[in-house]
């Protein structure tokens, strides 16, 4: 134990140098050197009164405020200061963080040598707590000031920033995370930040589909998950991942909201619905549970009015509909410019699954949404565009013509649809014939330029065989498109209708040749005696001529 006498002269000495020490400190070029002199416990083998001596230096080094700290070059003790380490550096050296107040940043003017000497009396390196409590200050700040919230803080920043801060998690310090997971920072979609003990807070995609915004999820800023660092601190602090189970959930939830008020909101719900079609195949219709925007910005459920793709088909809805001017919903095209047109993991076009699961339309009705009647637009081109019926038929006889030929009644009304002749009178549809060569062939021998029903197709006029398209006429409406029997027996019925009576003809002996030429139809015929008995009837009522 060192005596009192002994004490006293330690502490004499020791108060010396130190006043030197506070001289060095006031000198211009040995202010951030002065440490080189301090004598180091280590350095040489101490006894006695001389250990003593460097003890007692030590001590009141400690108290000295003789440090300069980084920002505002402030004098403070060695306690009160900390070194930094690389990794809470940005690129350029500089802290990632603004100091605290007060500060505790050491000055970057002191030599990495001088700084060792420091340690030796006691500098510490920059505490974790220090490091929370200037998160806790930058997040405090505003937006513009603050480096974490600023959306100019560039990448190089970020990814050091997270992986400082995702040591937290990888030291396993319950204390600091549960502090992180206070804070407000993480961004949110709607521009709030909030802190991960605040609620579920999900990722705003599910692989690259992104969660619609409308729903009322919590989602991440998409621009803070582009860091993978800032992800994976996201990840430590419990942010969600959206899997295959909350994407169930966020398709019902858009069927449990299907009021929207915006087309950004339409849009992104279908291009997720689309997007994700491939884990929900065995879902139905549900056109009447999601609204689409139509071509005038009108949103509408599909079940309550039809809404047609747009197309350049001439039998197309839209080119179709409009030329008479009536009213045509299309699908708004910007939903075609904003989703994919295939959706991964499916062979299902974007056309193809809004016609299967929103009800939109790929084409015009020919039969009424309740099957009870033909549609509106085959009746109103029937009595009001007769030029182009034949063609809307054809259009959409492979698509919709089982459902005619299942209702009988809507075949019958169908079949007495009159329709446009090639003279341009009208004939009941299943009363007309098909203008095939071998057809206006015998016309023209025995009628010349009379009238006769051939229906008006120009596909078909001076064909020698029905095309595949055409044949639904013949085989399902009643279409002749045979010389037999019945087409000879209808030569005879509009002969007979041009000419009332016999001496109106120009040459008689067509009408002989008429009734030969049907005697011999018949003598080929597969069933004489029901065709005898049908010629009996007409000829009898209609077709006798007074010669």
């Amino acid at each position: 134990m060192t005596s009192p006498r002994n004490q006293g002269l330690i502490d004499s000495i020791a108060d010396a140098f130190i006043a030197g020490v506070l001289q060095l400190c006031q000198h211009p070029t040995l202010e951030y050197k002065w440490m080189r002199y301090l004598p180091l416990e280590n350095s040489y083998p101490w006894d006695g009164l001389w250990r003593d001596l460097v003890t007692s230096i030590t001590t009141k080094i400690e108290s000295l405020a003789v440090l300069r700290s980084l920002e505002r070059s402030t004098h403070r003790t060695i306690k009160d200061l900390s070194d930094r380490v690389s990794i809470s550096n940005d690129r350029h050296g500089a802290p990632l963080f603004a100091d605290l107040h007060p500060e505790v940043y050491l000055s970057d003017a002191y030599a990495a040598a001088d700084k060792d000497i420091l340690r030796k009396f006691g500098l510490k390196y920059i505490s974790w707590n220090n490091i929370i409590s200037m998160v806790r200050q930058d997040l405090q700040k505003g937006p513009m000031q603050s480096r974490i919230k600023c959306p100019n803080t560039d990448d190089d920043w970020q990814t050091r920033t997270y992986q400082l801060l995702n040591l937290v998690s990888t030291n396993t310090w319950d204390l600091g995370i549960q502090s992180l997971k206070q804070f407000d920072i993480i961004p949110l979609q709607d521009g709030s930040w909030v802190s991960s003990n605040s609620g579920d807070i999900y990722y705003p995609e599910y692989g690259d589909i992104v969660v619609p915004k409308s729903l009322g999820i919590r989602l991440v800023d998409r621009v803070a998950t582009r860091n993978a660092s800032r992800c994976a601190f996201f990840d430590n602090l419990g942010v969600h991942r959206i899997d295959a189970t909350r994407v169930y959930a966020i398709r019902d939830q858009i069927f449990l909201q299907p009021r929207i008020t915006n087309f950004e909101a339409s849009m992104e719900r279908m291009r997720f619905l689309f997007l994700t079609q491939h884990l929900r195949p065995e879902e139905g219709n549900f056109s009447d549970m999601f609204m689409v925007y139509n071509h005038l910005e009108v949103a509408m459920y599909p079940n309550v009015a039809d809404m047609y793709i747009s197309n350049d088909d001439p039998y197309g809805a839209e080119l179709f509909l409009r030329q008479k001017g009536r009213q045509v919903n299309l699908v708004n095209s910007r939903y075609f410019e904003e989703i994919p047109s295939v959706a991964p993991d499916s062979n299902r076009t974007l056309h193809q699954w809004m016609h299967q699961y929103l009800g939109i339309r790929q084409h015009l009705r020919l039969v009424s949404s309740d099957r009870t009647s033909l549609s509106g637009e085959c009746l109103d081109t029937a009595s009001t565009r007769a030029a182009e019926f034949l063609g809307f038929l054809g259009h959409l006889w492979s698509l919709e013509g089982d459902i005619v030929l299942a209702t009988p009644p809507l075949l019958d009304v169908l079949k007495n649809i009159p329709v446009l002749c090639m003279t341009g009178e009208k004939e009941k549809i299943s009363k007309t014939y098909l203008p095939l060569k071998p057809l206006l062939d015998v016309h023209t021998r025995f009628l010349r330029d009379k009238y006769f029903p051939f229906i008006q197709l120009s596909e078909l006029s001076g064909q020698d065989e029905v095309p595949h398209l055409w044949n639904f006429l013949v085989t399902n409406l009643g279409v002749g498109k045979r010389d037999n029997v019945s087409f000879r027996l209808q030569l005879m019925k509009f002969l007979k209708e041009a000419h009332t009576d016999a001496e109106t003809l120009d040459n008689a002996s067509r009408v002989v040749d008429l009734y030969q030429s049907i005697d011999a139809c018949l003598r080929i015929s597969p069933n004489p005696e029901v065709q005898k008995r049908k010629i009996r009837s007409e000829l009898s009522e209609q077709l006798m001529f007074s010669i």
